[in-house]
């Protein structure tokens, strides 16, 4: 088997709590949502790399933007989350980078995720730590536990 990142990611398992925040393959209903952990003015962050990234735009990082919720899977469960719940009144934020390894999202951490107090995140990074130690003999990230 070839290993190459398209595949890794491909073949890798991504366990996202979003069934817990009121994503299903059923019919959406009001009375559906009833029993979300979401609360009024909840703040979520999209947080990794060039997978959470998606092409969004860096200059102004606006929540609830088309444009600064990229292309990808945060722009797509944004939408359906302020779709969903239009009544709590959520804000949104993507601050992916893309190619960044796990020790970036570390030095960016305050600016990126503490400062905008976010009561959810969904993270999601790491393929690059793992790419550049297969082809580019990085030897890994190591993190100090002060995160």
């Amino acid at each position: 088997m070839k290993t190459s990142r398209r595949n890794f990611i491909s073949t890798s398992t991504l366990a996202l709590s979003l069934p817990l925040l009121g994503f299903s393959n059923e019919e959406k209903t009001q009375e559906k949502f009833k029993g979300s952990p979401l609360k009024v003015g909840d703040t979520l962050l999209f947080q990794g790399d060039s997978i959470t990234d998606a092409g969004r735009e860096k200059i102004k990082e606006l929540p609830n933007s088309p444009d600064s919720l990229g292309k990808g899977y945060a722009f797509l469960a944004s939408a359906h989350l302020l779709h969903a719940h239009a009544d709590k009144n959520l804000t949104l934020y993507n601050r992916g980078i893309s190619g960044n390894k796990v020790y970036q999202l570390q030095e960016r951490w305050q600016k990126d995720a503490i400062d905008l107090n976010p009561k959810w995140i969904s993270i999601l990074i790491g393929v690059n730590d793992y790419w550049h130690k297969r082809k580019h003999n990085y030897e890994g990230t190591l993190v100090d536990g002060s995160i």
